[in-house]
């Protein structure tokens, strides 16, 4: 069985805990003991795994909060002008949305630079062609939205980061596997409150509809089984012995 992925296991506790809070579900976990005390105690969790409230290693702080801050206003960029420049292109100007995408893929992590970067420079490269394809390509971008204004608003957001990063200075070996190590101990932790809390609420919720909202039912009729949860459970416990 395929080992469930960080971003996944983060996504399911979140989804698990936001329904936790709807009345009548909270009606029923209440019946299994579940407490306000134990839905913060999974937020928290939930904050420490996805590094919010991680020690931030000293003489890197200002760096690594303006850093993340700005990366998720990368991601956003890309998130949001991808979508539509692969959609606006991909039906008018096929082989220019072919060219554009060449080898880029959305990312959630610090490849979103990389992505954005390449995708910024490949729409400049296209100003540059002077064809009639490419100038209907970018006339068709802009009627999206995807104006020189934004586009002056995303390098000047890649140029931020590489400023930063030119007078940051570099963390040792010893605290990025410190770091490393810490958020796995605190996506570990949060994933056990997740799978305690999720097997309990099978025993109590019977309603799909409760089910679906907490992530433990699909509307396909498929469910996260207890098995399921047991096996990778398990695999991770090997895997860390």
């Amino acid at each position: 069985m395929p080992r469930i992925s960080t971003e996944n296991r983060i996504g399911r506790t979140m989804k698990f805990l936001i329904a936790s809070s709807e009345a009548q579900i909270a009606k029923q976990l209440a019946l299994r003991g579940f407490t306000d005390a134990d839905r913060k105690e999974g937020w928290d969790l939930l904050d420490r795994a996805t590094g919010r409230h991680l020690a931030v290693q000293p003489g890197h702080g200002t760096f690594s909060t303006q850093y993340r801050v700005v990366l998720e206003k990368i991601d956003a960029f890309e998130n949001v002008w991808f979508d539509v420049a692969a959609a606006a292109l991909g039906r008018k100007f096929p082989a220019v949305k072919e060219t554009l995408f060449l080898n880029l893929v959305k990312s959630s992590d610090d490849a979103v630079l990389l992505n954005v970067r390449t995708f910024l420079e490949r729409i400049e490269a296209l100003s540059q062609q002077g064809t009639e394809e490419s100038k209907g390509a970018l006339a068709l971008l802009e009627q999206r939205g995807l104006s020189k204004e934004i586009l002056d608003e995303g390098a000047a957001l890649i140029q931020s980061v590489t400023s930063a990063q030119e007078t940051a200075s570099v963390p040792s070996g010893d605290e990025i596997k410190t770091t490393k190590e810490n958020r796995e101990a605190a996506i570990a932790e949060m994933w056990d409150w997740y799978l305690d809390w999720s097997r309990t609420a099978r025993t109590v919720i019977k309603n799909r509809n409760y089910l679906i909202m907490l992530g433990l039912s699909s509307t396909k009729n498929k469910s996260h089984t207890t098995d399921e949860l047991d096996s990778d459970h398990l695999e991770d416990t090997a895997a860390s012995a």
